[in-house]
């Protein structure tokens, strides 16, 4: 028998032996990653976390990006999960089975926009196209994300919309769950706050453009009005409109949007109006979450 030969046919204990080795490399890893993954659930639960992750999914499914929660309390998390997969997918697709699972509905979602079956050939598809999320806030009991809808027909475009969850019922929150501020108040100051930004806005596009005809177009799509230098009087239930905000772990977010045509989005002015808590009246729930609360790592598109 040849050296060679003896080198390619060790003892078979010594084979055992380097089998068993490589089992148990494997093994305690696979431990340590448990373990790992123990720690960050008890850090998690002990200050009041969810634990977010996104529905699994192949193929085409993968364009639908939806987080999913894991809570302490199981029937909240299944109200936070239920929710979220309605908001992001069964109400905005049609076709949609919503007794499915998330999975499931993932599946459908893409072959209702992107499968030809005349042609059996996957597309680039029409109406809702994908979907992404961004975790902002998450402590104390809370969670706060913004999550993205892409839409194509015929041109392509997305929609960011809010949500707040409480962790312990697994129920949407609103504004004034969260804040004891006078609504009238912070309905004044929003409204103070997009005047101000309109106004620059507007400032600036005339020193850009030095074209008269597209201040005035602007100030359209603004509702502008010069005399007052506001938004005219009879968007006000709009501009008071608080039903939509979000929570970061600096300040509190505000929306107020002003749609212009696919071809003038360059004139669509920031959406997001930011207000320090140190201004705000933080009801106990938010005010001991935001103790707690440290910057969030974003998920999703």
């Amino acid at each position: 028998m040849s050296l060679n030969k003896r080198w390619m046919s060790p003892p078979v204990g010594g084979l055992f032996f380097w089998v068993g080795l490589l089992v148990g490399g494997v093994g305690a890893q696979a431990q340590a990653q448990a373990q790992a993954q123990a720690r960050t659930q008890t850090k998690a639960i002990s200050s009041g976390q969810a634990q977010v992750y996104r529905v699994p999914a192949t193929g085409e499914a993968t364009r639908f990006e939806v987080p999913q929660v894991r809570l302490p309390d199981a029937a909240a998390a299944r109200r936070i999960n239920a929710t979220l997969v309605r908001m992001l997918i069964s109400s905005e697709a049609g076709g949609i089975d919503s007794a499915a699972s998330a999975m499931q509905q993932l599946r459908q979602a893409s072959r209702e926009c992107c499968y030809d079956p005349d042609t059996r050939q996957w597309t680039v598809g029409l109406g809702l196209t994908g979907c992404g999320y961004q975790v902002l806030f998450n402590q104390g009991g809370l969670l706060s994300l913004a999550y993205t809808s892409q839409f194509t027909g015929a041109y392509s475009w997305e929609r960011t919309s809010h949500v707040t969850f409480d962790l312990r019922t697994g129920r949407v929150m609103a504004l004034a769950d969260l804040l004891a501020d006078a609504p009238a108040q912070l309905q004044r100051r929003m409204r103070n706050a997009i005047n101000r930004r309109l106004a620059d806005e507007l400032r600036q596009i005339a020193e850009t453009y030095g074209d008269s005809a597209t201040v005035a177009y602007v100030a359209e799509q603004f509702q502008w009005d010069w005399a007052t230098k506001q938004v005219k009087p009879s968007l006000g239930d709009s501009l008071a409109d608080l039903t939509e905000f979000a929570l970061t772990p600096q300040k509190l977010l505000l929306f107020y949007r002003v749609d212009f045509p696919h071809i003038n989005l360059n004139f669509e002015p920031d959406d997001t109006y930011r207000f320090a808590y140190a201004g705000l009246l933080p009801r106990p729930l938010l005010r001991q979450a935001l103790t707690l609360a440290v910057p969030t790592k974003s998920k999703g598109k």
